[in-house]
């Protein structure tokens, strides 16, 4: 994890009911995303960046939902421990803002990633996903579409709120039960834990950090991990 003991997973601004997430960011990621939610995010025309006096404007707001955005940023390296102040401008004399604490960088290189893809375990029963089937439906259906899920209504919502639009179940024949399985090819049962079955696979923007996705899922109460992908095909020969 890559929060501190005393680092919230999100941040609030309780003067125009804003939240901002997450609450901190990879110092050498080099560009990095923030979800605004709330009925004034709409209104955000202008986002920067303050790293001691050095400014970053954002390079892309988009509103997925009528009360969210998500702000981009690129910057050069931040001081691992500091914190950088996330302005937020709507037109107003004053804008809102967030203190963000800089923390490590994620452990895989975006140049060693899968781009476009964030692994995520989820709660039990947070999404009723329907399944692929055993007899090669799997391979004509690449996706589920966000938008024709049911389960948790708020985290659905803050799936749509980061402009989200499909995932898959990673085990997609199999429901999220702690289960024993039959294997026809290898005549033997196979051992699936729970855990293994309620992992999804987001499709995310890959012009984005998905280290910054990453931070997103972790600050949903119904995400117990996330996980960046490495692409063993790009990774470094010895």
């Amino acid at each position: 994890m890559s929060h501190g003991a005393d680092q919230p997973r999100f941040l609030v601004a309780s003067d125009n009911d804003l939240t901002c997430a997450p609450s901190v960011i990879h110092g050498t990621e080099g560009r990095w995303t923030f979800l605004i939610q709330g009925p004034a995010s709409i209104s955000i025309n202008r986002a920067v960046l303050v790293d001691k006096g050095i400014e970053y404007p954002a390079v892309r707001i988009e509103t997925p939902t009528p009360r969210s955005a998500m702000i981009d940023f690129e910057f050069s390296i931040l001081n691992e421990g500091d914190d950088v102040d996330l302005m937020l401008y709507d037109g107003s004399n004053e804008p809102t803002q967030f203190k963000i604490r800089v923390v490590p960088g994620h452990k895989v290189k975006p140049s060693e990633r899968q781009l476009g893809l964030v692994r995520v375990q989820l709660s039990p029963w947070t999404i009723l996903y329907p399944l692929h089937g055993f007899r090669g439906e799997g391979r004509r259906v690449p996706h589920r579409e966000v938008a024709d899920l049911e389960g948790d209504s708020e985290f659905i919502g803050s799936v749509k709120a980061m402009g989200i639009e499909t995932l898959r179940k990673i085990m997609s024949r199999y429901a999220e039960d702690d289960s024993m399985h039959w294997d026809d090819r290898f005549e033997r049962y196979n051992h699936y834990r729970c855990t293994q079955l309620r992992s999804y696979i987001f499709h995310v923007d890959s012009l984005r950090s998905e280290a910054a996705y990453k931070e997103l899922f972790l600050s949903l109460p119904k995400v117990e991990k996330a996980f960046v992908n490495e692409d063993r095909k790009k990774k470094p020969k010895k």
